[in-house]
C-alpha cells in the first residue's frame, strides 16, 4: 500500500481529533506546491496538480500564521491514549508491515516536535494541548460488519472492541479504525479520506476516527 499517504492521513487525523479547529485553505499563488489540504468539518486531499509551471513533488502546504481560528470547541489538554483497531485483513507480523510501522510511529510521536505543534494553540481560557500522546494498544477485527461501513458501523466496531474486552473504555482515549484495502466507508474516496466523531459507550463520550486505505481509491 502507499504508506506515505496512510501516514499523512494519520498525521491529519490526530491533529483534527486533538483540537477541533477549522483550517482555511492555503494560498498557493506564489508557490509550486502540488498538494493542497483543505479542512472544514471533513478532510479532503487533492491529488497533485501543476501549479504555475512544471510538476513538482507533492508536499503539504504550510498554512501561514494567522489563518487558524479557534471556534470554541472543547480542547483536550491532557495526553490522550491512542488505540488502533485493524479492521479487515492486515499483515500484523511482517517487519515492514503497515501495522508495525504505524505502531512504532505512534509510540514515538508523543512529545515530539510535530506533536508539540498543538501546544501553540489554546482555547478561550488559555489552556493548551499537552503535546503528549500515549499508545494504549490495538485490537484486530476481521470484518465483523462487512466491507462497506456506515458511520454507525464504525461506531459499532469501536464499541465491540471495548465491550469484548479487547480495548479499555477510556474517557481519555482516541480510537483509530484502519480499514484494509478491501474496506470502504460512507463517502470514502469520493468525499473524504478519513472522518472522526464521538459517540457514547456506557455513558462515556468516546472519540474515534476512521482512516481508509488509499489502495481502495482509484
Amino acid at each position: 500500500m502507499n504508506l506515505n499517504k496512510t501516514l499523512l492521513r494519520l498525521f491529519l487525523s490526530l491533529s483534527l481529533t486533538l483540537f477541533p479547529l477549522s483550517f482555511v485553505r492555503a494560498d498557493t499563488s506564489n508557490s509550486k506546491t502540488a498538494l493542497v489540504v483543505t479542512v472544514t468539518r471533513s478532510l479532503r486531499i487533492h491529488e497533485p496538480k501543476a501549479v504555475k509551471g512544471d510538476m513538482v513533488p507533492a508536499e503539504i502546504v504550510q498554512i501561514p500564521s494567522g489563518q487558524i481560528s479557534y471556534h470554541n470547541g472543547p480542547l483536550m489538554t491532557s495526553s490522550p491514549n491512542i488505540y488502533f483497531i485493524w479492521y479487515g485483513t492486515w499483515d500484523l507480523d511482517g517487519p515492514e508491515s503497515t501495522p508495525r510501522i504505524l505502531t512504532e510511529f505512534i509510540t514515538n510521536l508523543g512529545g515530539s516536535p510535530y506533536a508539540r505543534i498543538n501546544t501553540t494553540y489554546s482555547n478561550g481560557s488559555g489552556q493548551h494541548p499537552s503535546g503528549g500522546l500515549i499508545y494504549g494498544g490495538s485490537f484486530v477485527d476481521r470484518y465483523s460488519h462487512g466491507t462497506a461501513l456506515s458511520r454507525a458501523d464504525v461506531e459499532a466496531v469501536v464499541n465491540d472492541s471495548i465491550m469484548n474486552a479487547g480495548l479499555p473504555l477510556d474517557p481519555n482515549g482516541m480510537y483509530f479504525v484502519f480499514g484494509s484495502a478491501d474496506v470502504t466507508a460512507d463517502g470514502f474516496c469520493t468525499e473524504v479520506c478519513e472522518f472522526h466523531d464521538q459517540f457514547s459507550v456506557l455513558g462515556t463520550d468516546t472519540l474515534y476516527a476512521f482512516v481508509g486505505n488509499p489502495e481502495r481509491c482509484p
